[in-house]
């Protein structure tokens, strides 16, 4: 913007000498030498109202560009009509040339134009209109140069003052660098911080002042003599084919660098995006490896929450189902104790044994609890019919054992299996234990049937009984810890919940369905593939 308004005070002051040399008739200051044309007073107002304009905005902008249109169409008319407004006037006061009418339409139209918002479209056609004034100008300038006297018969350029055509030339110049700092410029290149901008800046001066010196060489030499004109423009135009023929070649050499210093680029540019691909690749593994971690940290969670929930109920009923035995030998001891009578010493010492037998009964529950989650699943050969008669042996000892008649239906592929004996043992002991417990003394023919089937990959064991049963709204429940169906027969509530807890992990399914004074039946299915595979739980 300082380059622009020392351009402006240049303009103003050549035309207010001019103006000044009108008014005065100082013949020195319409002309900048003796015998070249003179501006007219009308070209020196019509400069001044243009830098007006350009100062300013609003009515003083738009006054000022009227009145250089209507300067510039006044004179179009009297070229091409032949007469004057003013005839009185004589026709080389106001007469311009037809170069500076056409110069001041382009520059009016530029100013107007320019101001305010501009779009895309404006801004291209104005970089067409502002070059081919400079065209003009830079034409004129070298006419004048070359020869002034036959460039002036030119009727285009005739009566054109050289300071006139200078006078354009620096408005022009300094429009079009306002122009290219619009994004929308063709040539806003040179304002890039791109490999593209700085090649202009560094070689713009060198590609403009290199055929301008020679021009100016040649202009020189026809001006001393020693050749004419139409030679000096036959070197001129061989000069210009070799610079343009070398300078294009160069740039091509420079531009081969750049596609090569490219190429190499984007080699590495699809090297990186390779890696970017491997690493996502490695992140989303490790993305879903996490999800799974955090989802089975969930489930452990939960499962902790739900153990910690059983831990606190069992605490609670262990003490409470220890204490109560433990309280009852106490007090029957210390009555023992001071009997006298032999008779009922044995029935205290029974009724000790029997509690002691209880408190035994539900501390070995206990320990199977607490091994079942601790140890791991030792898998061995085991023949499941012998392991059933000896965990039938073992009842006998028990009185209710006598009224039940026991049925046994085996039918098995192979009657080895892989098992883990100790929980299955357990399984069958506490199962056993329910079905003599539980008997309905009410009829005369108590039976268990024990069926252990194989075939098709699967090993099922049924206990099927003509017990007491379970009555429909303990059903959902009875596999959870201390869940009692009965008051009627002692018991802990632990048998079944440890049978559930032994089947799961074996892998097994385990399925109860009762009828309450008809009977129970507990369904217990084993993958023999599970079974048998030998793996450590």
């Amino acid at each position: 913007m300082i380059l622009l308004k020392r351009s402006y005070l240049i303009v103003v002051a050549v035309t207010a000498l001019v103006l000044s040399g009108w008014v005065f008739d100082l013949e020195v200051f319409q002309s900048v030498l003796p015998g070249l044309e003179t501006m007219k007073p009308a070209t020196a107002l019509c400069f001044l109202l243009c830098v007006g304009a350009i100062h300013y905005s609003g009515f003083v902008s738009a006054a000022g560009l009227g009145v250089v249109l209507i300067v510039s169409l006044m004179h179009v008319y009297e070229t091409l009509t032949g007469q004057l407004f003013f005839p009185e006037s004589s026709s080389l006061t106001l007469r311009m040339s037809g170069a500076t009418v056409f110069l001041f339409v382009a520059i009016s139209v530029t100013i107007g134009l320019s101001k305010g918002h501009v779009t895309r479209a404006q801004v291209r056609m104005l970089e067409i209109i502002v070059i081919g004034a400079l065209f003009v100008c830079f034409t004129a300038l070298l006419g004048f140069l070359l020869d002034y006297k036959s460039f002036n018969s030119i009727s285009f350029f005739s009566s054109m003052a050289l300071h006139t055509a200078f006078c354009f030339a620096v408005l022009f110049s300094n429009l079009f660098l306002t122009l290219i700092k619009s994004r929308y410029s063709v040539f806003n290149l040179v304002h890039s911080d791109n490999m593209g901008g700085r090649i202009i800046l560094r070689r713009w001066l060198f590609t403009v002042l290199t055929p301008a010196i020679v021009s100016g060489i040649l202009i020189t030499g026809t001006a001393l003599g020693y050749y004419d004109l139409g030679f000096a423009f036959v070197l001129l135009a061989a000069f210009s084919s070799i610079f343009t023929t070398w300078f294009l070649f160069r740039k091509a050499r420079v531009i081969e660098q750049f596609d090569v210093a490219n190429q190499a680029l984007l080699y590495e540019k699809e090297k990186v995006n390779d890696d970017l691909q491997i690493l996502n690749q490695a992140l989303n593994e490790a993305q879903n490896q996490l999800k799974q971690k955090n989802e089975e940290l969930v489930r452990t969670v939960e499962r902790l929450y739900i153990r910690n929930k059983e831990l606190d109920l069992f605490t609670y009923h262990t003490s409470h189902d220890i204490r109560a035995p433990l309280a009852s030998i106490l007090g029957i001891a210390s009555i023992a104790m001071t009997e006298s009578d032999g008779e009922k010493m044995k029935e205290y010492i029974t009724v000790i044994e029997n509690r002691g037998k209880r408190l035994d009964k539900f501390i070995h529950q206990m320990i199977m609890f607490t091994r079942n989650d601790r140890t791991p699943v030792q898998a061995e050969k085991v023949e499941v019919a012998e392991l059933v008669e000896e965990c039938l042996v073992s009842l006998k000892g028990d009185p209710l054992y006598r009224n039940l008649r026991i049925e046994k239906h085996f039918s098995l592929e192979n009657p080895v299996v892989i098992l883990d004996k100790l929980r299955i043992s357990q399984i069958f002991q506490n199962l056993l234990n329910n079905a003599v417990k539980f008997q309905n003394t009410q009829l005369e023919d108590n039976y268990l049937i024990i069926s252990v089937l194989s075939g098709g990959g699967f090993l099922r064991i049924i206990f099927e009984d003509n017990g007491i049963g379970i009555k429909k709204e303990y059903l959902p429940k009875m596999f959870q810890m201390f869940q009692r169906a009965t008051d009627r027969v002692e018991g802990s509530g632990l048998g079944l919940y440890i049978v559930k807890q032994m089947v799961t992990k074996l892998g097994g399914d385990i399925k109860l369905s009762s009828e309450y004074g008809k009977g129970t039946k507990v369904e217990i299915d084993f993958s023999i593939e599970n079974l048998e595979s030998g793996i450590q739980f």
